[in-house]
């Protein structure tokens, strides 16, 4: 049984086959001149010719770019219903701030519906089935319609995100694409709404640009399980992507600072990533990249998202310069520890200059083999995981170990769905703590699962 993994970055695209025992046998780039799908195809050819069983091939992991804007702007109109529920009045409208490039591309038909809950996860106000039936028959959506389902504060309790999807399903047919605000996480509402939009919108695109990959695939007789990196390092099906497409906009940096653990064979280090005139440094304890939820700018909306902790130096020009040295060596610095410092790892296509004249006086320096295909291995290797991250409301009868024993039950369902073997399923993290600015019985869990392919 053979595992591919492929790496679809702005200029190139890199692939490696592995076998069931994590050895590395095959490794090819090809340079992305009109399409990613070209160079893939030369690469498969070339496996081909080289006597390699592509039918041996029972898992593909794809890690590919951002470039969401690229996807969306290379579509046919992609439509949105975006419905708030039980928004206040004085509230900014959904779809406020965003790109040129989205804002055209994307529709937006905007629903307000009576509703939502309180902080304690007490009801607002019902939902009225007749307001939903009138204003969406006023909304006269198109066929090809996704939904962005927002209510104040979901996280803590989802019951009216749910009802809704459950009419959507019943009016339109369980065939429509929807997103749930809840399952992002955050408790603000505009954060959790941008990020239920943009992936409302990436879900209509995301299956014709995979479409074609799989066509490819099976061109060549593969026909294997399909998985696609997380943000978090961790994998899930194809299927799944499909639901959460925003899940998957930064998963290349991960890919990198676990291929890059795994080349240096150090399970604790700082990494430094060297590409498209770009340097990110990150960390990685036990394996894993070092997470952290960022509020961050994407298509001009912000929106939390679980990312890699890294530090940016954007546009080196100059390569190795003094200047660019000193930047990398005060980020560098950022993670290290006081007392016993850790390794810094050198990866990416345009890591040698600046690990040649990278100096570190108390750290051990690395620029391992294959460091050009880090995020390739890293996507090759990495487990298949799932995470939650929910508002808890202790009560007399509901204690702290009751809703962390909950949670986690959460958190392993989600690595199941997203593709992992049940019995081979371990917590990665269980992190706790109390809701900002509101009394104390309320907690924010987060929990991460993962385990092997299914």
């Amino acid at each position: 049984m053979l595992r591919l993994g492929i790496d679809v970055g702005k200029q190139r695209v890199d692939c490696i086959v592995m076998d069931e025992k994590m050895r590395m046998f095959y490794v090819s780039t090809r340079s992305v001149i009109k399409h990613p799908l070209s160079g893939m195809k030369e690469i498969l050819e070339e496996m081909k010719q080289q006597g390699i069983r592509l039918s041996d091939i029972k898992q593909v992991i794809i890690s590919a770019s951002s470039e969401y804007e690229e996807g969306l702007r290379e579509s046919e109109a992609v439509h949105v219903c975006a419905i708030r529920i039980g928004s206040s009045q004085n509230s900014l409208p959904p779809f406020y701030e965003v790109t040129d490039i989205v804002r055209e591309t994307v529709q937006l038909t905007c629903v307000e519906l009576s509703g939502g809950h309180y902080v304690d996860g007490s009801p607002i106000q019902d939902l009225m089935m007749n307001e939903w039936n009138e204003k969406m028959d006023r909304a006269a959506l198109p066929e090809h319609a996704t939904f962005a389902v927002t209510s104040a504060f979901s996280p803590v309790n989802p019951e009216h995100e749910q009802t809704v999807a459950q009419w959507i399903q019943k009016k339109f047919g369980e065939g429509r694409a929807i997103t749930l605000s809840y399952e992002f996480g955050s408790i603000g509402l505009m954060e959790r709404e941008n990020a239920a939009i943009l992936n409302a919108a990436l879900s209509s695109v995301i299956p014709s640009l995979f479409q074609n990959v799989k066509q490819v695939l099976r061109q060549y007789d593969i026909h294997a399980g399909i998985f696609l990196s997380q943000n978090d390092g961790f994998l899930m099906t194809y299927e799944r992507a499909i639901s959460y497409p925003i899940r998957t906009l930064h998963s290349r940096i991960a890919n990198s600072l676990r291929g890059a653990s795994l080349l240096a064979g150090r399970e604790d280090c700082i990494v430094v990533i060297v590409e498209n005139k770009r340097l990110y440094i990150g960390m990685v304890e036990e394996g894993i990249p070092k997470l952290r939820w960022s509020k961050r700018d994407i298509a001009g909306m912000y929106m939390h998202v679980h990312i890699p902790e890294v530090v940016m130096i954007d546009n080196i020009i100059h390569g190795a310069s003094d200047e660019v040295l000193e930047r990398v060596y005060q980020a560098t610095q950022r993670f290290q520890p006081p007392y016993e410092p850790l390794p810094i790892v050198f990866v990416g296509n345009e890591c040698s200059e600046i690990a040649g004249r990278f100096h570190e006086p108390w750290a051990e320096v690395i620029q391992p083999e294959y460091f050009s295909y880090a995020s390739a291995i890293g996507a090759c290797m990495a487990p298949v995981g799932g995470w939650i991250e929910r508002m808890y409301w202790l009560s007399e009868g509901t204690g702290k170990t009751q809703v962390i024993e909950k949670a986690a039950a959460e958190a392993i369902k989600e690595a199941i769905l997203a593709g992992a073997e049940e019995r081979s399923i371990a917590l990665q993290s269980v992190k706790v703590s109390p809701l900002a600015y509101v009394p104390n019985q309320a907690l924010r869990i987060q929990v991460r699962a993962f385990g092997n392919f299914a």
